[in-house]
């Protein structure tokens, strides 16, 4: 396939380490574009590189100016490379544009040479996308839940799986009890491009009546590109999974071709509204919630120790999974009775273990790894309190399946919590480790408040079950 870019081309500056470079403008040369400079703030390099000049950080300020110029940082978070930006002009942020919102942008905005000329007839098929594949995430157990919902319903459904790199911990479709043969694995791609190139083919071959985009840009170019340029009758539902910059620039780029936008919590609905006004009434909120499990509030033990849950990835920036060493010592402080189950794994995992045995807290703080997804009930059941410290969350989902079991929240107002949450009737909203403690501690002094806030946490999710109805008719 050949890709002819319509519009300006821009003058491409990436910012990294030329090592890092060559997917990148492999999936750039498919628009004839080759990058006009590479920037690198290393102490050493080489003046060129595949012909490309080479220069130093502060070289980049003789660019301001140019209009179509776009700066590209290659495995550096665009926020960090803003900032250092900043520093040296506060112009040039502005140029700033993630790696694959480039590659959308220019997939999208190519007439595309050698597509395919005979199609396949539309099934009925219901096509799910994932980011990274079967990683263990909150995202992939909300799409996993939706698949296992459709096909509760009879409805013929797949979910296609990029194996990209991530440094999110592989599970696979097992660990989700997804069939085997419901699962279309695309195979690992270094780069961008020839996973658009191959979704196009499988797209047209077999071509879904429904597509539910989860966030992958790579997809919703090769669906745009089928949709606009063999005018395809595939219905696009893009669900947003979190309220940050990179979710909404997907859905904003390829607005034209989405049909029905499903927002999992208030609000982001609320933000994607006020980008899209004219698209309000396309925007819903689907929450996927579990079954509720009331038998486990008559079945938990209310005497005795504080019973606390703490489910999610263990990662120190989103997750601030550290805040768990300062609420245990926090307790121990305080001589609270407590015991804390720890189900996940992550870059924190070590960190948390070695301060548990320092401590000596082993008799009390357990770290229970990767729990899979049918046995998080068996973890819930016995629990008093569910904890959660996420600066944004899409749902989350753990949160959904605590409270099913009647566990007491004391979390950061982070996706739904607001929906959930109310103070002195369902649980608590905290934002510190400090006022995490001071929850927790109250519940611990006085069970029967704990008692009576675990039955609030039950008719608030059973409430909001009953708000969402049917979990598969916004997609269909």
């Amino acid at each position: 396939m050949k890709f002819i870019y319509q519009g300006e081309k821009p003058c491409v500056i990436l910012f990294g380490d030329a090592c890092d470079m060559g997917a990148y403008c492999t999936d750039l040369n498919y628009f004839d574009i080759k990058p006009e400079l590479i920037i690198t703030d290393a102490e050493s390099f080489d003046d060129t590189w595949r012909g490309i000049p080479v220069r130093p950080f502060a070289t980049i300020r003789e660019y301001v100016g140019i209009s179509n110029m776009v700066i590209v940082p290659i495995n550096r978070w665009p926020r960090s490379t803003m900032h250092k930006l900043a520093e040296l002009d506060g112009r040039l942020p502005n140029a700033v544009v993630r790696d694959i919102e480039l590659l959308l942008r220019l997939s999208i905005g190519s007439k595309v040479e050698g597509l395919p000329t005979d199609t396949a007839c539309q099934s009925d098929k219901i096509l799910l996308s994932l980011q990274l594949g079967f990683v263990l995430g909150g995202l992939e157990a909300w799409v996993t839940n939706l698949y296992r919902q459709m096909k509760l319903k009879g409805y013929p459904v797949m979910i296609v799986e990029p194996l990209q790199k991530s440094e999110y911990k592989y599970v696979g479709a097992e660990f989700y009890r997804v069939a085997p043969e419901d699962v279309l694995s695309m195979g690992a791609y270094d780069s961008f491009m020839p996973y658009v190139e191959r979704m196009i083919e499988l797209m047209t071959n077999n071509p879904p009546k429904v597509y539910v985009d989860n966030g992958s840009y790579r997809l919703m170019a090769a669906i745009s590109i089928v949709k606009t340029q063999l005018h395809m009758p595939i219905k696009v539902v893009s669900v947003m999974h979190g309220d940050m910059d990179i979710v909404y620039n997907r859905v904003m780029l390829c607005e034209s071709v989405i049909d029905k936008f499903v927002a999992v919590s208030d609000p982001i609905r609320e933000s994607l509204s006020k980008k899209l006004p004219n698209r309000a009434e396309d925007i819903s909120v689907q929450i996927q919630l579990p079954s509720a499990h009331p038998e486990s509030l008559k079945a938990r033990t209310q005497s005795g120790k504080l019973r606390i849950a703490y489910a999610a990835r263990l990662e120190a920036s989103n997750k601030r999974s550290m805040w768990l060493i300062n609420i245990m010592d926090g307790l121990t402080a305080q001589n609270v009775s407590f015991e804390m189950s720890i189900a996940g794994d992550g870059e924190c995992y070590e960190p948390i273990k070695v301060h548990i045995a320092e401590n000596h807290l082993e008799n009390c703080v357990h770290m229970c790894g990767k729990i899979p997804h049918e046995e998080m009930d068996d973890f819930w059941r016995d629990k008093h309190v569910f904890i959660n410290f996420s600066v944004s969350e899409g749902g989350p989902l753990t949160l959904f399946e605590s409270m099913s079991h009647g566990l007491v929240p004391v979390v950061t107002n982070a996706g739904s919590a607001s929906r959930l949450v109310f103070a002195d009737k369902s649980g608590y909203i905290i934002d510190s480790p400090q006022t995490a403690v001071d929850a927790l501690t109250e519940l611990a002094g006085d069970m029967s408040r704990c008692e009576r806030l675990q039955q609030g946490a039950m008719d608030a999710f059973l409430a909001l079950q009953r708000d969402m109805g049917d979990p598969v008719e916004s997609f269909i």
